[in-house]
C-alpha cells in the first residue's frame, strides 16, 4: 500500500496536462505529505530525465545518428553547400571533393558535440536540486518562474525552459572547452575538425571565383556549442513530456531504483 502511494506521489508531481487538474486533484492525493517531499519527487523525476538525456548524446552518434539533432554546417557555409549542388561544379568535377569535405566536417562536428555532452550533467543536476519551494511549485503548474513574459497557459516543458534560462550560459562556457579541443584533436585521418573546416573553406575560396560565389569563413566552436546545448535541451523537453504524460509508466521503466531515488533507499525497501 504504501508503494502504491509513493507511486502516486510521482504521478500527482507530474502527470498534469493544465493548472485545473492541479489544483482539483493536487489536495486530494498529497493528503499527508509535505511540500518537501512533493518537491524531492520533482527534482529526482527531472535529475533522472536530464541524466538520460545526457547519456544518450554522450554515446557515439548521439548527434551524428539523430535526425533532429544531427548538427550540419554552419550557415557561412551556405555558399560552399550550393556551390557543390551546381551544374558548374560538377561540369568542373569539384562537386565531389567539395562534398567530401563538408561529409568530413559535419561528422566531426557531432564527434565533438557528442564528446562534449557529458560536461552538462553536473550543471543541470546543480539547478535541480537548488530549485526553491517556490519555483518548483510554479513548474509543478506548468509555469517557468524565470520567463520575464510568463504565458497563462500550461508549458509541458516548464521545467526544460527554467533549465535553459538557469544554465545556459554555465553550459556554454564549460562546452566551449571541450568542443575546441575535440575540433582541434586529430580525430580520423590525422586531421583536425578545424582543419577539415579549413581545407573545406580555402579549397572552395579557390573555386569561389569560377563558381560565381563569395569566399566563406566561419568559428565552427561557437556553431557546434550553440547547436549541441539546442539539442540537449530538446532531449530534456522530450523526456519532461513523457514524463507528464505517464508518470507511472516512466517510475515503472525506471523501476528499481526509483523510490529509492524518490524517498530514500531506507523507506524505499520497506516500501510495500
Amino acid at each position: 500500500m504504501k508503494k502504491i502511494k509513493l507511486l502516486l506521489i510521482l504521478a500527482v508531481i507530474v502527470g498534469f496536462t493544465s493548472c485545473e487538474a492541479l489544483e482539483g486533484l493536487f489536495e486530494d492525493t498529497t493528503k499527508g505529505l509535505s511540500q518537501e517531499e512533493v518537491v524531492k519527487g520533482l527534482r529526482t523525476a527531472l535529475i533522472v530525465g536530464a541524466d538520460t538525456s545526457v547519456a544518450e548524446l554522450n554515446s557515439t552518434d548521439g548527434y551524428f545518428a539523430n535526425a533532429l539533432l544531427k548538427i550540419f554546417l554552419p550557415d557561412e557555409a551556405k555558399p560552399i553547400l550550393d556551390a557543390a549542388n551546381s551544374s558548374t561544379a560538377k561540369a568542373l568535377g569539384v562537386d565531389v571533393v567539395l562534398n567530401k569535405y563538408m561529409d568530413d566536417v559535419i561528422l566531426r562536428m557531432n564527434r565533438a558535440a557528442e564528446n562534449a555532452a557529458v560536461e552538462a550533467k553536473p550543471i543541470l543536476t546543480h539547478a535541480v536540486t537548488n530549485l526553491s519551494l517556490t519555483d518548483a511549485w510554479d513548474i509543478l503548474k506548468g509555469v517557468n518562474p524565470l520567463n520575464p513574459n510568463k504565458s497563462a497557459g500550461f508549458d509541458s516543458t516548464a521545467a526544460t525552459n527554467y533549465l535553459r534560462y538557469a544554465t545556459f550560459d554555465s553550459l556554454a562556457f564549460v562546452f566551449k572547452t571541450p568542443i575546441n579541443l575535440a575540433l582541434d584533436k586529430d580525430l580520423v585521418g590525422g586531421v583536425s575538425t578545424n582543419e577539415a573546416w579549413g581545407t573545406l573553406a580555402n579549397y572552395y575560396n579557390q573555386v569561389a571565383p569560377l563558381l560565381g560565389g563569395k569566399a566563406v569563413s566561419a568559428q565552427l566552436g561557437t556553431h557546434v556549442t550553440n547547436k549541441a546545448l539546442d539539442g540537449l535541451f530538446y532531449k530534456v523537453g522530450k523526456a519532461e513530456i513523457e514524463i507528464r504524460r505517464d508518470p507511472l509508466a516512466w517510475a515503472t521503466k525506471w523501476g528499481e531504483n526509483i523510490l529509492d531515488l524518490v524517498f530514500g533507499s531506507s523507506e524505499a525497501k520497506n516500501a510495500k
